[in-house]
């Protein structure tokens, strides 16, 4: 990430930080399992996964009921739909760990079942990326745009380090 001035506020540029680095052992991942490299692409889930759900865990508990806080939203902006895409996150996600168990497993032609999986491993990407723009495009600007400065200061650097921040500062 460059060290020019966001366009974004702290919170939103935050929560991008975290996705790229989410996104970023996601792909190292991708070039693992594609390559047959159990180790590389095992090292790598095991850190998308740690990221993934550390901040999964984070919204959950710190910014989606601030997001609540602000009442009804716009339609297709609700809560529920940050909520539901958490859900659909861990489906998919649950179905790229049999997806790569089945790749491990297999004891011929392991690059074609490998090929044959993919797209259950590239929906975690997708379904990421799509949750990844709602996000920066609805719930953090709408916080920003609410909360008080010195409040998204200490959430920003909460979220990126994913610890959970004392609602108290607000």
């Amino acid at each position: 990430m460059s060290d020019e001035p966001s366009p974004h506020g702290v919170l939103t540029t935050a929560n991008a930080r975290v996705h790229e680095e989410i996104e970023d052992a996601l792909l190292s991942f991708l070039e693992g399992i594609t390559a047959l490299d159990d180790a590389h692409a095992t090292a790598a889930w095991d850190r998308f996964l740690a990221a993934f759900e550390r901040h999964a865990r984070f919204e959950e508990a710190e910014i989606f009921p601030r997001y609540e806080d602000l009442g009804p939203r716009p339609r297709g902006q609700g809560l529920e739909l940050f909520e539901a895409d958490h859900v659909s996150l861990n489906k998919v996600i649950r179905a790229a760990v049999s997806a790569i168990a089945m790749i491990r497993e297999a004891t011929t032609d392991k690059r074609r079942v490998m090929i044959t999986q993919l797209g259950a491993l590239l929906r975690v990407r997708n379904i990421l990326e799509h949750h990844t723009l709602r996000e920066e495009r609805f719930l953090y600007p709408a916080l920003e745009a609410s909360l008080p400065h010195s409040a998204q200061a200490t959430l920003a650097t909460a979220l990126t380090g994913a610890r959970p921040s004392d609602r108290s500062s607000e």
